[in-house]
């Protein structure tokens, strides 16, 4: 397995990618008008994107939890792996990827996931990520009408 930064020419691959996770996962929840815009990688497992805090609630939260600013913080974000390679340690390994990547930058790690992505919180939490936070998900409509979303800080 090779984890790697993703160059221009892996989206339509990526693209293709992400929709068969959107199909059995339901992730991303609104499939985006343009998806390649989105994901702003030819045999393509996963990926992952680290991107900067806005101040909004979630990093409200994160603030908090962590004692920095926002703009000491990487979100990671846009995280998938192709359903028929999961289980080999893809998940883990982007996000080292992008955790030594936020480290390289002096930011400490964040992400934010929906309650009914068990098993990626079974993930984050296997690899030491601290849930500091859950709210009602206000963009998300569930069954029961209470999406929680969850707030992670990396571990340091």
């Amino acid at each position: 397995m090779i984890a790697r930064l993703r160059q221009r020419n892996d989206i339509t691959a990526c693209v293709r990618l992400l929709a068969s996770v959107h199909a059995t996962d339901g992730y991303p929840t609104r499939w985006p008008a343009d998806s390649s815009s989105w994901l702003t990688p030819d045999t393509l497992l996963g990926h992952i994107a680290l991107c900067g805090v806005r101040g909004d609630s979630a990093a409200s939260g994160w603030a908090v939890a962590s004692g920095l600013p926002p703009e000491r913080m990487a979100e990671v974000a846009r995280l998938f792996v192709a359903p028929d390679a999961r289980g080999q340690g893809i998940g883990a390994t982007l996000l080292e990827t992008a955790r030594s990547e936020a480290d390289s930058r002096g930011l400490r790690p964040v992400l934010k996931v929906l309650e009914r992505d068990r098993s990626a919180i079974a993930l984050y939490e296997r690899l030491g990520w601290r849930r500091v936070a859950t709210i009602r998900a206000p963009w998300v409509v569930a069954r029961d009408n209470e999406a929680l979303l969850h707030f992670y800080l990396a571990p340091e």
